[in-house]
């Protein structure tokens, strides 16, 4: 093999065994980089559910509650002892303590003082409703989370799980609350957030909303109103909520 085609050989295997060496850079190409994308939430839907409750403000009581949108064309869900008598009265979404409205004007239209329930129906329409689940996919250490205005704080989501799903308290003669099975969760709820959602840490349904007959003194569990109860209380008045969610959610 003469001297020039040795050389031709040498180079071709060069090249075949090194590829990347025989690249040539012209500076222009650089390396990808890949921005870090933004963690999810560690529970279920908690986004969409935070635009879905909302603050109730009574200008003519000066009391305030938390509510949950269940439908587009405005039926907002709360406690009852949160409207008690205010169906003559405006109940205001983003109010403020001076009586301005900022946002939606409603009225109080169907309650239920058994079960701590009650519908306002506001003149607006909201794009985020939460989506109502059942009891049968709620056992007693589900994890949930609590969205409501504690205290009158900014929207809090707090965090717990079910401690019992029928409880009920044996009935005393002096004492004039309803008596019947609430969901008993343990979560560090406070005043303000009754009326606020309870929502599942299985897939983000709403599954109870905050009241005030429990808990009593000696228990540490908050009780919030059954979706049992509350299912019934929303098909009685055939308001159209969701139970499934759309896939963009």
């Amino acid at each position: 093999m003469t001297t020039h085609r040795k050389i031709l050989f040498l180079l071709l295997a060069f090249a075949l065994l090194f590829p990347s060496a025989c690249r040539v850079d012209n500076g222009s190409a650089k390396a990808a980089t890949q921005e870090p994308s933004a963690p999810k939430s560690e529970q279920p839907r908690v986004g969409h559910n935070l635009l879905a409750v909302h603050e109730l403000y009574f200008p003519i009581s000066k009391d305030h509650g938390s509510g949950v949108v269940l439908t587009k064309d405005g039926w907002v869900l709360t406690a009852w002892h949160v409207v008690k008598d205010e169906k003559s009265s405006p109940c205001l979404i983003e109010g403020t303590a001076e009586g301005k409205v900022n946002g939606h004007i409603g009225r109080v239209m169907f309650t239920e003082r058994l079960h701590d329930l009650a519908l306002i129906k506001f003149d607006a329409r909201f794009a985020n409703t939460a989506v109502v689940g059942d009891d049968r996919a709620l056992f007693p250490g589900d994890s949930v989370y609590q969205i409501g205005f504690p205290y009158s704080f900014s929207k809090t989501v707090l965090m717990g799980f079910v401690a019992s799903l029928d409880w009920a308290e044996k009935p005393d003669k002096n004492d004039k609350t309803p008596n019947y099975d609430p969901l008993l969760v343990e979560i560090s709820s406070g005043p303000g957030s009754s009326g606020g959602g309870l929502f599942s840490g299985r897939d983000g349904r709403l599954i109870g909303i905050s009241e005030a007959y429990y808990p009593r003194p000696s228990m540490i569990p908050w009780g919030f109103v059954h979706i049992r109860f509350i299912r019934a209380f929303l098909d009685r008045h055939h308001i159209d909520y969701r139970t499934t969610f759309e896939e963009s959610e």
